[in-house]
């Protein structure tokens, strides 16, 4: 059993689609594997299926309601979030029209702005600084927030 296999089969389980038994079986199965820890699923699955609720959560109606400058930054290598697929989804939201989109890919930066990821100080890309700081400057310069704010349209 691969680990894309094992994945689909326990995020199935917790989608509610199949039953715990296979799905705990598969697990079982996969735990004396070398690669299993890198799999990052518990040893022992949650008693109830349909425990997650929010894996099939839709973000880009809510990325079309921003009505303000938004900046994007993702690591290159971020194995977390769909890169790509995020940030698709933030521009189809941003053809609404009222969105303004900067969007950075941060090199050498997984999930976190910083190097390795670290949570030092001292290993936050300067990627990630220079563009934020030229990007709030051009904010401020052109009083984008003085003329529109930046809330919720439902405030």
């Amino acid at each position: 059993m691969d680990l894309d296999h094992l994945r689909g089969t326990v995020e199935e389980y917790l989608r509610g689609h199949t039953g715990r038994a296979s799905a705990q079986h598969a697990v079982d199965r996969a735990a004396a594997r070398p690669w299993f820890p890198l799999a990052r699923l518990p040893r022992e699955l949650p008693t109830e299926t349909g425990t997650w609720t929010d894996m099939e959560f839709d973000p880009e109606p809510v990325f079309a309601r921003a009505n303000c400058p938004v900046l994007l930054f993702y690591g290159a290598t971020d194995a977390w979030s769909p890169v790509d697929a995020s940030i698709a989804a933030w521009r189809r939201a941003a053809t609404t029209g009222a969105l303004d989109l900067t969007v950075c890919r941060l090199d050498g930066c997984d999930h976190l702005p910083s190097f390795d990821e670290r949570e030092d100080i001292a290993s936050i890309s300067s990627q990630y600084s220079t563009t934020l700081v030229t990007w709030l400057e051009s904010q401020l310069s052109t009083g984008w927030a003085d003329r529109r704010g930046c809330r919720d349209d439902k405030s």
